[in-house]
């Protein structure tokens, strides 16, 4: 068959070879030279689209693809192409059934991330994939067919759910370690040192402080007006020549006065400066521990 002087369908790779070898006998469609101008339009179409495509023709949903849907198809093809949608894919019947009662009453139709379980390499596969059908008329505005542009999003939902989980699994930890935190009274911070102080306080570390939920970004200032007066000085140097020298650890044991009930209480710090390769401090973290009864006793 010929159109415009050029074989047809023009192009398409692997799949327009397999088509323009057609005898007539490969598909209840008969002979490609017996076609209707909008199926052969609609043909041209889709094999030529770098998109994985597929038309749904008449009403037994005859299958006519790209090589783009034959990535898709894996091990089933080229055996379906021709074939009916339902022969072609029995597992999911029910659902082009579905597919082709709406399309065939000219309503499209949409799925993002649609789960089906396909048996395309022999054995059955969870599958996810973001379908668009759209209803293919002829002249009279009748549907003839339907086209379904089909993109596989597997891997992406896959990816996904790897990543909620685990980012669930990182919540779970991060529950346990604020459990233990309250258990043994013990305050996580975060300080970055790139350009000042910039804090990030834990709720255990605003507990033991007595100090309010807002108070998570405290700054630097907060913290030393919270030192008993008569520490104040020597434990705001002593911090300020570890995070400027060259020490990786940092310890002090000094008293404040807690904001929530003006108490007295001693606390234990204890934390880890992280540098660059020259040396500057990029952050601290550590943990503040209320030793109160321990310097008590």
């Amino acid at each position: 068959m010929r159109m415009a002087g050029r074989d047809w369908p023009v192009g398409g790779g692997e799949v327009g070879r397999l088509l323009r070898a057609w005898s007539g006998t490969e598909s209840v469609l008969g002979a490609p030279s017996g076609w209707s101008h909008t199926l052969k339009a609609a043909v041209q179409l889709v094999v030529a689209s770098p998109a994985p495509m597929t038309l749904i023709w008449g009403e037994t949903g005859v299958l006519i693809y790209n090589d783009a849907y034959a990535v898709i198809a894996g091990a089933r093809h080229p055996a379906i192409l021709g074939r009916s949608v339902f022969d072609a894919w029995p597992e999911v019947t029910d659902f082009h059934r579905g597919v082709l009662d709406t399309l065939h009453r000219g309503e499209p139709l949409s799925y993002r991330n649609l789960p089906l379980v396909l048996q395309r390499n022999g054995i059955a596969e969870d599958g996810w994939f973001s379908v668009d059908y759209s209803p293919v008329l002829d002249a009279a505005g009748a549907v003839e067919g339907i086209l379904a542009i089909v993109n596989e999003t597997t891997a992406a939902v896959m990816a996904l759910d790897a990543r909620n989980e685990a980012e669930a699994v990182l919540r779970r930890r991060e529950q346990e370690l604020a459990q233990v935190q309250k258990i043994g009274k013990v305050g996580g911070l975060e300080v970055d040192l790139r350009d000042g102080f910039r804090n990030r306080r834990s709720p255990e570390y605003l507990l033991v402080h007595g100090l309010p939920p807002d108070a998570i970004h405290e700054s630097h200032e907060d913290w030393v007006n919270r030192i008993h007066p008569s520490e104040r000085a020597m434990v705001e140097s002593h911090f300020r020549e570890a995070v400027s020298g060259t020490a990786n650890d940092y310890q002090a044991e000094y008293r404040i006065i807690r904001p929530s009930d003006g108490a007295v209480r001693w606390i234990q710090a204890l934390a880890r400066i992280e540098r660059d390769v020259a040396g500057k401090p990029l952050r601290l973290v550590g943990a503040h521990l209320d030793s109160t009864e321990r310097k008590e006793a």
